[in-house]
């Protein structure tokens, strides 16, 4: 008969937050949106804040290599341009999107984290800055369109995904490259792709990486 275990129980090695030990902890806490992530209003500042958001965040294996293939790409060090992930529901996916987020949002500040080290540490480099944008169908209402953001900050309402996308990655200007006429307005049929490439490669030309013409951090759901 054995008298003890050959390891160390896992709640002897992890140090469990004072939530945990309490009990009050809430599930609503593991609901990740990413869109609410890019909006920045404040909803969930464990999603939102980068500090807190990492602090909480464990380094996997297949995180840091995706996190890898994706900056790699960005910085035209790979031909990985497209990532597909098929996980289960609660698998971990749009967790993943908000780590690639804030890895290639904002890495100039990133917080001195143990974690962040490690993605950086696995990449090989630091990430380059690059813009974002998301497709969150089921925030795109038919009628009223969904909420995007401007990479200057303004925020608009639209309703046709290649509008949406295009006002993230370059604002005014990428709808009015978008639009027949050359107007700040919407573009109710769908541009040819070119079009929408282009729109998005201004952004790549006025210094910051474009995310069609390296690997494609935008989420369609």
């Amino acid at each position: 008969m054995i008298d003890h275990t050959p390891w160390t129980p896992w709640h002897k090695v992890v140090d469990l937050t004072d939530d945990i030990k309490t009990g009050e902890l809430s599930l609503a806490i593991f609901a990740a949106d990413l869109y609410d992530v890019l909006l920045q209003k404040g909803k969930r500042q464990i999603y939102e804040d980068p500090a807190q958001f990492f602090a909480l965040t464990y380094p996997t294996y297949n995180l840091r290599e995706l996190a890898r293939d994706v900056v790699l790409r960005i910085a035209d060090k790979n031909e990985k341009a497209v990532c597909q992930l098929e996980l289960t529901y609660g698998g971990g996916k749009t967790h993943t999107l908000i780590t690639l987020y804030h890895l290639v949002s904002d890495p100039e500040n990133f917080p001195d984290l143990p974690s962040v080290q490690e993605f950086i540490q696995h990449i090989g480099m630091s990430p380059p800055k690059a813009r974002v944008a998301a497709v969150k169908f089921d925030k795109l209402d038919v009628e009223k369109g969904m909420e995007v953001t401007s990479p200057q900050g303004e925020t608009r309402w639209l309703k046709q995904p290649w509008n949406v996308i295009a006002f993230q990655i370059a604002g005014s200007e990428g709808l009015r490259l978008l639009h027949a006429e050359g107007e700040d307005a919407e573009r109710e049929s769908a541009p040819a792709p070119t079009r929408l490439i282009i729109s998005i490669r201004r952004g790549f030309r006025n210094g910051l990486i474009s995310p069609l013409t390296s690997c494609p951090l935008i989420e369609c759901t």
